[in-house]
C-alpha cells in the first residue's frame, strides 16, 4: 500500500516538474504548448519507446494488434503534466491510509 501511494506522490511530483517545463518553455517561445506522454517518454528513453511497439502489437495483445493505433498511440499523444497528474491522484486515492470505522455497536 505504502508502494503505491509513493508512487502516486512521485507521479504528482512528475507532473509538476513537467508542468514547470511547460510554463518556461512558453515564457521562452511565447507560445503555449504541451509536451506529450509519448514526446516526454521519447526524450528520457528512446529505446523503451521503440521496443514498446513490437512487444504490444506481437506478444501482448497478438490477437488484437490494431489496440497501439487505437488505445496506445491516443494516450501517448495526451499532455504529459495532466497523465501524470491523473495517474498520480488515482494512485495516492486508491492506496490511502484508511481509518478504522467507528460503528454504534462496539
Amino acid at each position: 500500500m505504502i508502494l503505491g501511494r509513493l508512487l502516486g506522490w512521485l507521479m504528482l511530483a512528475a507532473a509538476i516538474v513537467v508542468t514547470g517545463r511547460d510554463l518556461l518553455n512558453y515564457w521562452y517561445r511565447g507560445a503555449w504548448t504541451f509536451v506529450s506522454a509519448g514526446e516526454l517518454w521519447t526524450q528520457i528513453h528512446p529505446e523503451s519507446v521503440q521496443a514498446l511497439q513490437p512487444a504490444v502489437q506481437r506478444q501482448v495483445f497478438a490477437f488484437y494488434p490494431e489496440i497501439w493505433d487505437r488505445a496506445f498511440v491516443p494516450v501517448l499523444g495526451l499532455p504529459a503534466a495532466a497523465l501524470l497528474a491523473g495517474l498520480g491522484l488515482v494512485l495516492v486515492l486508491l492506496f490511502r491510509r484508511r481509518r478504522p470505522r467507528r460503528s454504534f455497536l462496539h
